[in-house]
């Protein structure tokens, strides 16, 4: 397709897009962020769809408060519950566990910290292939999720040729 076939509106909105940087700790692109804000909802960020079911296997979650703009809001510093439904764990980045907590329904869930507006941790998968989907809940703020299928762990991993 020639540029000049391409409608002088998208070319315009294409112009407008800007690519996130590298954040410091977390080393995760951000979309655009504001100092201070009202969080309406919360985004949950999942680094992988796929994972093996091995007992071993994870991926990094990124959790943050966005306001209606979907601007992160980087003075957010609430206590985030993150759900966890199906054969996996919330722990740090470094394997340790982390305390958890139940609702007054009794559902457990994994109690994190904003800290500049994000809080990081890893999912951790069990040994049941089975969904696994997450959600992350700060007070009457919209809440976030992923959804994580896990693989049989014997399933070999090839790279194409």
């Amino acid at each position: 397709m020639k540029i000049s076939a391409i409608p002088p509106i998208a070319l315009a909105a294409l112009a407008s897009l800007q690519c996130g940087t590298r954040s410091g700790a977390d080393q995760a692109f951000a979309a655009e962020r504001v100092a201070s804000g009202t969080p309406v909802a919360v985004m949950l960020t999942g680094y992988s769809t796929t994972l093996r079911a091995n007992g071993t296997d994870w991926t990094r979650l990124r959790v943050a408060e966005i306001d209606s703009l979907s601007r992160e809001v980087t003075s957010a510093s609430d206590s985030v519950r993150i759900y966890v439904i199906g054969d996996a764990r919330i722990t740090a980045l470094d394997g340790s566990n982390l305390p958890a907590g139940a609702d007054t329904a009794g559902v457990l869930y994994t109690p994190v910290r904003l800290v500049h507006g994000v809080a990081t941790v890893a999912l951790r998968a069990g040994t049941t292939p089975d969904k696994i989907t997450i959600q992350a809940r700060a007070g009457s703020l919209v809440p976030g999720g992923h959804e994580i299928h896990p693989i049989p762990a014997d399933v070999a991993l090839r790279t194409p040729t």
